[in-house]
Parts: C-alpha cells; structure tokens; sequence
C-alpha cells in the first residue's frame, strides 16, 4: 500500500468516528436524565452494558488523539516550513467549528431564548433552539473532519508517521466497534427491565426512547463499518518506503 493510500484509509476511520461520535452526543444528551440514572443503578446487566460504552467511548477518543494529533502537527509543521498557509487555515476548521458552537449557545442563552421567551419543557422555540444546535454542531463537525483531512492530504506526511498511524485507527475501531455492542446490549437490558421507559417519550425533545436508540444505534452501526472498511484497508501488505 502507497502513502496515499494508508493516508485515505486513515482519514476514513476518522471520519467514521467524528459521525459516530455526533450520534454518542444524542445518546449521552437522552440518559442525563434521572429515570435512566435509576434504571442504570438498579440493573447488572444495564450498568455493565453502560460502564463498558463509556469506557469504549474514553479508549476511541484517546486512540483518535494518539493517532490524529501527530499528523496535525506534522502538517503543521510542513505548512510554515514551506510558508503554505492554507494549509494552516485548514488546520484551523475545528477551531473556528468551536466557536461557532460557543458562539450559538452564547446567542441562544442571551439574546433569542429571552427574546421568545422559550421557557422550560418541550416548546417550538426549544425546539426551534435545540435543531439548531444540532445543526450548528453537525456542520462544525463536518468541516472539521474536511479542514484536517485535507490539510494532511496537502502536506508531506512521514511514511513511518503514517505506518504509526494505523495502530490507533486499529483501536478506534475496535472501540467503536466494542460501544456499539454494548449500546445494542443496554436497550435490549432497557427494554427487559424498564418496558414503560423504554416505550415512553423521555428521548430527544420528549420523543420515543426506542426510537432515539434504534437511531443512535444504527448511525454508530454504520460509522463502525465504514471505520472496519477503513481499517482493513490499512493492513493490507505495505510497501511503504521508510523515510
């Protein structure tokens, strides 16, 4: 396998975990609330099911970091060694996807929930508010993964860099792959021990429970086969030339 191989295989995984990621920020948001805290404390096979998602989730994040920051840097690096700043301006997407999602929240906060007076509980505003958020942070995520994929594509990466690489994109889709298990795991727990939660309006903006985890669920599914993809792209037989 070529570098740019490796390297699109790479940033295939990593684009997989960014989406998976966005359906884990709906899963975390539903069970903030007390009835799944309870049920979850109440219940084995739920708490072992919760436990082993979470720490699946940690293990992803700290294989995306150990694998991806080295080549942000890397392109960094090539960016003012050879005074191509775009690349930097690149770099810089989820940075400026940051802000703007602190930007948003500070707008809701202070300006348009007290302008509409959006109250507590499940309202259009809220609604109107939450959406936006969403979309906010869905179109922050995807120009982050688009700025630093095409940052690394445009910049010259060591190929024992790239080589290096692929173990943590091995084991970001092993834990995604591990979360998304157990997340099938808790709602068939959930349905067994707690059917009239697990039937009941306490999901996303008060909507069906079972259907924000089918959704949830299917989405990380998805995002962990395109990373499985990705990854069994990057074992194929190299022939990369050591630097």
């Amino acid at each position: 396998m070529n570098s740019k191989r490796l390297l699109s295989a790479e940033i295939t995984v990593f684009a997989a975990y960014i989406a998976f990621v966005v359906a884990g920020m709906v899963f975390a948001k539903m069970v903030e609330y007390d009835d799944f805290s309870d049920v979850t404390h109440g219940n084995a096979l739920i708490t072992a099911a919760f436990n082993t998602l979470v720490a699946g989730a940690y293990s992803a994040l700290l294989a995306v970091l150990v694998g991806g920051l080295p080549l942000a840097f890397a392109a960094a690096r090539y960016a003012i060694t050879t005074r191509r700043w775009r690349i930097l301006a690149l770099l810089a997407a989820p940075l400026l996807a940051f802000a703007a999602l602190i930007g948003y929240i500070a707008l809701v906060a202070n300006v348009l929930a007290p302008t509409f007076h959006t109250g507590n509980g499940v309202t259009p505003g809220n609604v109107a508010l939450f959406l936006g958020l969403g979309l906010v942070f869905t179109l922050g995520a995807a120009l982050s993964v688009y700025g630093v994929a095409r940052a690394v594509r445009e910049s010259e990466i060591s190929p024992r860099l790239l080589a290096f690489a692929r173990i943590p994109a091995l084991v970001t889709t092993l834990a995604m792959t591990v979360v998304t298990a157990a997340l099938i795991v808790w709602g068939i727990a959930l349905r067994a021990a707690a059917p009239d939660l697990f039937s009941a309006g306490e999901g996303i903006l008060a909507t069906n429970v079972a259907l924000n985890w089918l959704g949830v669920t299917l989405v990380m599914a998805l995002a962990t086969i395109l990373a499985i993809t990705g990854s069994a792209r990057s074992l194929r037989p190299a022939t990369i030339v050591a630097a």
